[in-house]
């Protein structure tokens, strides 16, 4: 949770109007209200397509004519493919297919210290194999030198990808990538494992839909897995992919559920964003990448719930590593690195495998772009992730002339550079967010709909499954209830809440995770602008519930005013000088820093972020909050202390006397 600033929605009433007209739920009315403002595109969306065609994509038709020509003359194919979820079921995609309809194929992953995309050292690998074609997979688009060597030694390669080119275009035989400039097809989105369901297709001369219906639950892996946006064809994807996992079709995915505790029946995206994706992602992050393409290609039950259970235990690995990565980050960095900068840039000993998710993590947590650098024999190898609004593709392309290789897109980005321009990196990096101030993006939440507790029912949450899948690009509809007093607040499981609202006389009891009631800022009374997801719960005894999930709270009190002075000091913290308005009425006064530091001193208060702090003392401007706790931080009076799973801010024990006036932002608020 944070203090966002809501944007809240601007309904669409004759939508509404006519959608309610219809039958439809005051919730799934009000969704698509917000969302669209023409009926014809809500329309469009509620009717379910297939998958478009192939033909528009620049060399598609060259390059598949190249894999038949392959085929048919039995030359030795090589399929490269990438260590994540992603390019692991494209490769399997084109294993499988490829295999079926006659070829002599091999596929090989890169390992994560080997590095991302086809290498010098895979073409030499490939021409000892001696394959004469290669087809690469969700890499290939900055793979120069390793394509030219291919050249040299007779060897084609047909390179399918999705990652934005970066100038000029490999020398290979053919390019297929929705991405290039001169690709005028309609499907931008698709992820890697989307351009090789296309690409299979066109060597198959077949409709995407006919293989959809075969390689759906891999293609829709991969596209959830890489946060693709979830319209037009990776919607069709998605939705076909889990259709045929909640049958049973795949033996693969089935055993992957079943190891994980979930039942294929009621398995959806988030199930596959959240559970599946992440151990099949584990093998490249702990151990070997093929050990997941084994999985997705054996035809044997019993061997894919051993290889799923090996899975299994490798994401259990993945997260014990990830969070020792975490303490160390926060062990090694202080809090200021990680509240003050606007793209946080963290170097270590890491292991390179996880680093791609400890940035996420970050990311999540604290509302801003990060970057996680591996250091090993001098040179460092990096993950960036994004928030939304904020292109991390554009901050690294500014510092490209100090990075050894880099590529990725807008929310995603990997790079190496050498271990002495790592200072020089989140220098430019950061100076990039301050020369540019309107890079930054808002800290808001995107709010579907302001409901009463009175609005909500089983059937109308039932009637939201119509707008799924959900993920990037179509995300799970956040509904917000205006004034809504806390009744109860009782524990849920191990170190969750149960916190019970009402407005006018409706009641709507709303999970709070990763927050025990006494870690709560929140008691008894108070009076909150929420926001939450909604869903239907089934028991074991076949009976539905309504299942809500806490997104956020604030008082209700914060106006405009409020946020536009947040807004205003979170740029002053991160060195950027505000031309909105001045910061003149957010400088605390002695008696307000006095009344932060004698409850902070009376017990440790946990924190997520430093901005949890604001929900305390509700009674205070949420900027002045945060210039009053940067003054005690800078005093050494008060220290912040993170870890993998959460943080606390407390007292210094016996400090040394300090005047307000050696706080430089003390300083700097009361003399604007």
């Amino acid at each position: 949770m944070g203090v966002f600033r809501w944007k809240l929605p601007n309904e669409n009433l004759n939508i509404k109007q006519i959608l309610e007209s219809e039958g439809r739920s005051i919730l799934l009315s009000s969704v698509m209200a917000s969302r669209y403002d023409d009926i014809k595109d809500v329309l469009d969306f509620l009717t379910p397509k297939d998958i478009g065609g192939y033909h528009n994509l620049k060399d598609i038709e060259k390059g598949s004519a190249r894999v038949r020509s392959a085929i048919s003359s039995g030359e030795k194919i090589a399929i490269f493919g990438d260590y994540d979820a992603d390019g692991i079921a494209a490769a399997a995609i084109l294993q499988r297919y490829f295999t079926e309809i006659g070829g002599d194929v091999t596929t090989l992953l890169p390992s994560r210290e080997e590095g991302y995309g086809l290498s010098m050292s895979s073409v030499y690998e490939i021409k000892e194999l001696g394959c004469s074609l290669i087809v690469t997979v969700d890499n290939g688009i900055s793979a120069h030198e390793a394509v030219r060597k291919a050249n040299e030694f007779g060897i084609d390669v047909v390179i399918t990808d999705h990652h934005k080119p970066g100038g000029d275009l490999p020398p290979a035989y053919a390019v297929i990538n929705p991405n290039r400039a001169d690709d005028f097809s309609s499907e931008k989105n698709l992820a890697g494992v989307g351009v090789a369901l296309k690409f299979a297709s066109a060597v198959g001369e077949a409709e995407p839909i006919e293989l959809l219906k075969k390689f759906g639950p891999l293609a829709a892996i991969g596209t959830i897995a890489d946060s693709s946006e979830l319209t037009g064809d990776n919607r069709v994807i998605v939705r076909e992919g889990i259709d045929s996992i909640r049958r049973g079709e795949d033996i693969a995915i089935t055993a992957l559920a079943k190891s994980a505790g979930l039942n294929c029946e009621n398995i959806d995206s988030q199930d596959i964003a959240f559970v599946i994706s992440p151990r099949v992602n584990a093998a490249g992050r702990i151990a070997d990448a093929l050990t997941a393409l084994e999985l997705f290609l054996t035809d044997n039950p019993a061997e894919a719930e051993l290889i799923a259970e090996k899975l299994n235990a490798f994401n259990n690995e993945r997260r014990e590593v990830q969070d020792r990565i975490l303490d160390m980050a926060f062990e090694d960095n202080s809090a200021k690195e990680f509240e003050k900068n606007p793209i946080i840039v963290i170097a270590g000993e890491f292991s390179s495998g996880v680093s791609g998710i400890v940035s996420s993590r970050i990311s999540e947590r604290f509302n801003k772009p990060s970057v996680v650098i591996s250091v090993e024999d001098e040179i460092g190898k990096g993950s960036a992730r994004s928030v939304s609004g904020f292109s991390i593709f554009e901050a690294l392309d500014s510092c490209r002339d100090i990075l050894s290789a880099f590529g990725g897109h807008e929310m995603a980005a990997g790079f190496t550079l050498e271990l002495d321009k790592v200072e020089l990196l989140k220098y430019r990096l950061n100076e990039f967010c301050r020369l540019k101030p309107r890079s930054i993006p808002a800290i808001e939440e995107v709010i579907d709909s302001v409901v009463d507790f009175s609005d909500i029912d089983i059937e109308g949450i039932r009637e939201l499954e119509m707008l799924s899948p959900f993920g990037a690009g179509n995300t799970i509809p956040v509904f917000a209830t205006l004034g809504a007093e806390i009744l109860s607040i009782d524990p849920l499981g191990k170190g969750h809440s149960k916190i019970t609202f009402k407005k006018n006389t409706a009641t709507l009891s709303i999970a709070s995770f990763g927050k025990s009631p006494d870690n709560h800022p929140f008691r008894v009374g108070d009076i909150l602008d929420i926001s939450y997801n909604l869903s239907v719960f089934r028991s074991k005894y076949g009976r539905d519930y309504i299942s809500a999930k806490l997104v956020n709270a604030v008082p209700c009190s914060l106006d405009e005013e409020d946020y536009r002075l947040l807004d205003n000091y979170r740029m002053y913290r991160m060195g950027v000088e505000s031309k909105s308005g001045g910061l003149q009425s957010v400088a605390p006064k002695r008696e307000t820093i006095g009344e932060l530091y004698r409850k902070i001193k009376s017990a440790d208060i946990p924190i997520y972020n430093l901005e949890d702090l604001t929900m305390y003392f509700t009674a205070i401007s949420p900027a002045t909050v945060l210039a009053a706790t940067d003054v005690l931080i800078e005093l050494s009076l008060v220290k912040v202390d993170y870890n993998s799973t959460g943080g606390v801010i407390k007292a210094v024990k016996n400090p040394d006397k300090k005047k307000l006036e050696n706080s430089p932002t003390y300083r700097y608020l009361w003399e604007v």
